[in-house]
């Protein structure tokens, strides 16, 4: 069962986008400096993630998101599209946000995001 489109008007998203906290990884392609992380959200087009500090728009970054149902993780190939940074409201800590477009995705990894999304979506 695959994600559908938003029938929102105001949405313009190709794919269901969860808010989900889940653990991952990620590093700038060729690279072996891989950090740990959270996503903010994630659908079968992209993810939203904390990042140690900005990255620039159009760094390749190869991005592993853990399932709590799955042994092996969501590994994908992605694009950096915006970096910001923001402040919580109570100790005005600022962090970065990185949102990343997938650009390659194995098969697999790809159906099970959008089943993922599909089944996890709440009733409107």
């Amino acid at each position: 069962m695959g994600a559908q489109p938003s029938s929102n008007p105001q949405e313009r998203r190709q794919y269901i986008r969860l808010g989900f906290r889940m653990n991952a990884t990620y590093h700038v392609v060729d690279s072996d400096d891989q950090r740990r992380t959270l996503t903010r959200n994630l659908s079968g087009g992209g993810v939203r993630f904390a990042t140690h500090a900005q990255v620039p728009s159009g760094t390749e970054l190869v991005v592993e998101v853990k399932f709590p149902d799955r042994p092996q993780p969501v590994r994908f190939t992605s694009e950096v599209v915006w970096s910001e940074q923001w402040s919580d409201d109570e100790g005005g800590e600022r962090h970065w946000e990185t949102g990343v477009r997938i650009t390659d995705i194995s098969k697999d990894d790809h159906a099970y995001l959008q089943q993922y999304a599909a089944l996890n979506t709440p009733p409107p």
